[in-house]
């Protein structure tokens, strides 16, 4: 398979300063402009859809401490501030570097625009003093906006981040709660300009490459949409992640991205994951969802849309999709390999779900164990040409299972007008495996309509026999070819596992702050920015 994919590696030396200790400007600049944020954000009727995320952390209605006007103010403030204090800053535009130090909160009075010179615009500090917090805040990174570390609680509300360069909010270590965020990048639209200048690399001073990056760290998220970002959109490594709400729009490489993470994702809307469109990236593949390195997503009432490669990719890891619309993904609607399932939680679960209009194959589950599919439809799969080995073929499959072991259970599942195939059975690799599978089917119907469907059922290479799977009902028209294929023994083609399995590379491997961090001595964020190969994410 033609997967050429996007490697993230930290290189050279320190491009800006986001260190800890960075000092403050004592600039303010009142003629900054206001606000600059996509037009993209999570609208407003989905807001009254959002539960209780846990403590009430909010200071709004306290009375403020001490009152700033002006940057020398705020770093005068900040430097003599203690756990409990609030610093509200009134309405205007302040430039520099602002650390809150722990149990601090930090709010705007008003439309407060925060410009990041000399590093990260906020770095918050999380402590065992109390709860860390900035609110009602415009922020604007010009290589890193908002930093928030330490081994505590941190809580931002309110915040509007646009980041054209570098990254845009970066957490490590701590327990955060994110509400009411946005989070612009310099990506507005597929038609971008930028889109047209980006190729197999890219440079992280010409364009922000993070959104959100997590490492270390829980998270309760509740309306945090974000747009636009030349890299990830949300990165979570060593991480747990509730996120419920949001728009996550316009990214090149991946949208969402977990490795050895936990995400609970409910009502996110995932939309035009794309690449760029220099010659270079011709190859280049996006992923609305990518998961890796044992991770774990569930996912309850998302919508993945038009994405430029894979709609969901799992790799030796768990996903479990409840209520998912997944539409007109490129090459691939959901693809899970190498993923040890057990029988209580299989390598793959979809329920009440609807995979339609993807390309290639809706459905592929390879290699692993378990496999559970209910009340969900898959259709109108289009055929895409798909190299396998030195074949070239056609692929328009409703559901691929390759190699695959262990309890595969559909019931209720329709299979209609996918080109090729409804339902495809392989022995991979394993085939010892793929014998000892335990199908359970039920109600499942593989349909077709007008010419679409060339075949409704078939099984190969050591798979599970026609003979010996009851549960399902196949449309006259393809059960006749289904028959004709068996006798000339016709042998399709199926997904190859994919080698280049996406991952975070070196960026993260020594944490996000630190000597080898993403903000460090040697960082990504460095005089060269994020060094990027062929993309974004990648096997190195």
């Amino acid at each position: 398979m033609y997967l050429v994919t996007r490697t993230l590696a930290a290189a050279g030396l320190l491009w800006f300063a986001v260190t800890l200790g960075c000092s403050s400007s004592d600039t303010a600049n009142d003629d900054t402009t206001g606000d600059t944020s996509s037009d993209t954000s999570q609208s407003d009727d989905t807001s009254d859809t959002a539960g209780d995320t846990g403590t009430d952390t909010s200071t709004e209605s306290d009375p403020a401490d001490v009152t700033c006007d002006s940057a020398e103010a705020l770093t005068e403030a900040l430097a003599a501030a203690s756990a409990g204090d609030i610093i509200e800053l009134s309405a205007g535009s302040y430039s520099g570097s602002f650390t809150v130090p722990t149990g601090v909160a930090l709010r705007g009075g008003g439309e407060v625009i925060i410009t990041a010179e000399g590093g990260a615009g906020i770095i918050l500090t999380a402590g065992s003093a109390g709860v860390t917090s900035a609110s009602t805040l415009t922020i604007i990174g010009t290589q890193g906006a908002v930093v928030a570390h330490g081994d505590g609680e941190i809580s931002l509300d309110g915040l509007t981040i646009n980041a054209e360069t570098g990254f845009a909010l970066a957490l490590e270590g701590v327990q955060d709660s994110l509400t009411d965020i946005q989070l612009n990048g310099p990506i507005s639209s597929l038609d971008d300009e930028l889109l047209n200048t980006i190729g197999s690399s890219i440079d992280s001073r010409d364009a922000a490459v993070f959104g959100l990056v997590a490492n270390n760290t829980s998270l309760e998220i509740e309306r945090l949409s974000l747009t636009g970002f030349a890299g990830f959109g949300a990165a979570f490594v060593g991480s747990s992640a509730d996120w419920k709400i949001g728009v996550v729009q316009y990214c090149i490489g991946t949208s969402v991205y977990a490795e050895d993470s936990s995400l609970s994702l409910r009502g996110l809307i995932i939309a035009d994951a794309t690449t760029g469109h220099a010659v270079s990236a011709l190859n280049a593949i996006s992923y609305g969802i990518a998961s890796t390195a044992n991770a774990d997503v569930v996912s309850d009432g998302i919508t993945i849309e038009r994405v430029k490669g894979v709609g969901i990719f799992a790799h030796e890891s768990t996903s479990n999709h409840e209520g998912m619309s997944l539409f007109e993904s490129q090459l691939n609607g959901i693809w899970v390999q190498n993923t040890e399932g057990t029988d209580s939680i299989p390598a793959l679960t979809l329920s009440d779900s609807i995979i339609e209009d993807n390309g290639s194959s809706a459905v592929v589950v390879r290699d692993s164990f378990g496999l559970e599919i209910d009340n969900s439809e898959i259709r109108g799969t289009v055929l895409r040409p798909i190299i396998s080995g030195l074949e070239i073929d056609n692929h328009g499959d409703g559901l691929q299972i390759i190699g695959t072991s262990g309890r595969i259970a559909l019931n209720t599942v329709v299979m209609h007008a996918n080109e090729r195939i409804g339902m495809l059975l392989d022995g991979g690799q394993n085939k010892e495996s793929a014998v000892a599978a335990e199908f359970e089917l039920s109600d499942v119907c593989v349909t077709t309509e007008g010419s679409a469907g060339m075949y409704g059922l078939l099984s190969q290479n050591g798979a599970p026999t026609r003979d010996d799977i009851t549960g399902i009902i196949v449309d006259d028209t393809l059960a006749e070819a289904d028959a004709a294929a068996m006798s000339e023994g016709t042998v399709l083609t199926v997904i190859d596992t994919n080698e280049a399995v996406p991952s975070s590379g070196g960026v993260m491997a020594n944490g996000l702050i630190g000597t080898n961090g993403l903000i460090g001595t040697n960082g990504a964020l460095s005089e060269g920015g994020v060094s990027i190969t062929d993309g974004v994410v990648g096997a190195n």
